[in-house]
């Protein structure tokens, strides 16, 4: 039976399908169907232009902008007056393109930006030795058909510049201007009045404005007798997931933080118009706004700047720190979905939205981690169900063991971590950073000094994983059942690292924080005399022996740290390529 009468007359219904495709066999699903009357929604696909011409998309984002500046209160607060290091001046009466200094130049009124995907190669691009040419004039036929499409609107929206990075930072080589202009990221796009987004985008080279087949965006229509004859809607509630948060652009690595940071966002899907901005989501189809039961992710907007930075309290308590904390998870395990080019850009293809968070929390943050969740915020895993090979840790990416951007692929943080009770095991925190050095890395210049409790682990690793687990001498094997409940065991990189370690008898556990469901901490390797260890991976163990291994762990004589200091707090560890453990003063 239909669940009705949900809000304005809307009905749900769930199903069970069973799905027979000749020559493919048999299967069955459930599916969730909403429709809503036709005279309670407004669906705006009867007005859509199939030819998608400048004029048609431009109507209805002027309707959006509009309605943006004079009604969005969190879309208009005032900002400093900022412009990046250069920009494409869009003359109002000629059209003529060049390139402009903003230092020598001294744009005035609003810039937009594009967010697009890289052609490979692409054609035109900002070079040591084209910048005199540019400054002169572009010659809009020389770029990708989005870059031409991307000044047109621009032109037609009222604003004269446009930045688009591969024409307003140097490409050279040696990367310089890059790596100067890429600390600027999140003032680039938080600053810009607009983002046009070529979210269909896979290759690089499909223009924003195309034709398009109106067919498939206009709902069915169905006649129901509940309790009333009339018209209904058969609602796609995965219509804002297939034009936006799954489209290709949007998988890419460096958009994510783009789509983060803007105001206001103009997606140019595959089908139609979206617009994202500080309080509202539309498409075409619904101009006036998604209807209550749209699938959207976490990352779209108005819900990221909601949940990290909107209305951040003065007094910032635990309550306030522990929901944050949550929604910082939620964006990076989004994050590490997604695709870069390069690795070793997952650090700096981030760094502009904790950029802009630090401007609201005021709290300090390196390599991923925030100072005041550093708990939880190492508590990091990687799913390893149904994938056993992977990337081996540091040869790719530029970031310290303990973050979770030193490995490659999708991480994951526990669920349980909105848990009121919780203890904490760590204590003393600190990071620290050295001023790099020739042929340093921020790998080799970045550490975490903490004090903590070590305890030695054995780990039995086969092609199936892990087979069996000893903490000092409690043993958690396939007999014990009772143990294995609760317990879980992730590794950050391939089963032969472990196996090494074991060898060498340098595998221990430093527990993080406690839960009602369990104590949650990291596994770490020692990797030299000096007693410098490296994350390898992550414990978590069942509630009811957790104290039981924390009291072992004060007496146990098994380690040369535990014979040196009989304390629970015994150790200052340092997180650096590893971690480097010494006995505190």
């Amino acid at each position: 039976m239909p669940t009705q009468n949900l809000r304005n007359g809307m009905i749900m219904f769930d199903m069970d399908l069973d799905i027979r495709i000749e020559g493919y066999g048999q299967g069955s699903c459930q599916c969730r169907l909403f429709l809503a009357p036709t005279q309670a929604l407004h669906v705006n696909v009867f007005n859509l232009n199939p030819r998608r011409t400048l004029h048609s998309n431009l109507a209805v984002a002027r309707r959006w902008i509009d309605r943006c500046q004079n009604h969005h209160a969190l879309c208009n607060l005032a900002i400093d007056v900022w412009y990046p290091t250069r920009l494409l001046h869009i003359d109002r009466k000629t059209r003529k393109i060049r390139l402009i200094i903003s230092s020598i130049d001294h744009p005035s009124g609003r810039y937009v930006t594009l967010s697009h995907r890289w052609e490979n190669p692409m054609r035109t691009k900002l070079l040591s030795s084209t910048m005199a040419k540019m400054r002169n004039e572009i010659t809009a036929s020389s770029l990708p058909q989005s870059f031409q499409d991307a000044i047109i609107i621009t032109h037609h929206l009222g604003i004269s510049y446009l930045w688009i990075d591969a024409l307003c930072i140097k490409q050279d080589e040696d990367e310089l201007d890059w790596k100067i202009e890429c600390q600027n990221m999140h003032k680039v796009y938080s600053h810009a009045f607009l983002n046009l987004s070529a979210t269909k985008s896979f290759t690089g080279t499909e223009p924003l404005l195309s034709e398009r087949c109106l067919g498939s965006l206009e709902p069915s229509r169905v006649s129901f007798s509940i309790p009333i004859q009339q018209d209904y809607y058969i609602l796609d509630s995965q219509l804002w997931m297939d034009e936006v948060d799954d489209a290709p652009l949007n998988q890419r690595g460096w958009v994510f933080q783009e789509r983060f940071l803007a105001r206001r966002i103009l997606n140019f899907g595959s089908r139609q118009l979206a617009w994202e901005c500080l309080e509202s989501k539309a498409l075409e189809t619904f101009p006036d706004g998604l209807h209550e039961f749209s699938a959207v992710s976490s990352i779209s907007k108005p819900d990221a700047y909601t949940s990290l930075l909107q209305a951040i309290p003065q007094e910032q308590d635990e309550t306030w720190m522990r929901n944050f904390s949550s929604q910082y998870h939620i964006l990076v395990h989004k994050y590490s979905k997604c695709n870069l080019t390069r690795p070793g850009d997952k650090l700096i293809a981030f760094s502009g939205i904790p950029r802009r968070i630090q401007e609201n929390t005021k709290d300090f943050y390196v390599a991923g981690v925030w100072n005041r969740s550093l708990p939880f915020d190492l508590n990091w895993y990687r799913d390893q169900l149904g994938e056993r090979d992977y990337p081996t840790q540091q040869s790719h990416v530029n970031a310290p063991s303990w973050s979770w951007a030193s490995v490659i692929g999708e991480v994951n943080f526990p669920s349980d971590r909105q848990d009121s009770s919780q203890t904490i095991f760590i204590s003393n925190w600190k990071f620290h950073q050295a001023k790099a050095l020739r042929n340093k890395s921020f790998i080799d210049t970045t550490w975490i000094s903490l004090k903590a409790t070590l305890l030695s682990v054995h780990i039995e690793v086969l092609t199936d994983g892990v087979s069996d687990l000893r903490i000092l001498e409690h043993r958690f094997n396939e007999e014990e059942i009772i143990d294995l409940e609760g317990l879980s065991i992730y590794l950050d990189g391939p089963d032969e690292q472990v196996q090494t370690a074991n060898q060498n008898g340098g595998v221990y556990w430093i527990p993080l924080f406690a839960t009602k469901h369990g104590i949650h901490g990291i596994l770490v390797e020692q990797i030299s005399r000096r007693l410098k260890f490296k994350r390898i991976g992550r414990i978590q163990i069942p509630l009811l022996i957790k104290y039981h291994l924390l009291n072992k762990g004060e007496s146990h004589q098994s380690t040369p740290m535990t014979r040196k200091r009989n304390q629970h707090y015994a150790y200052e560890v340092i997180l650096f390529i590893g971690f480097a453990i010494s006995s505190m003063p």
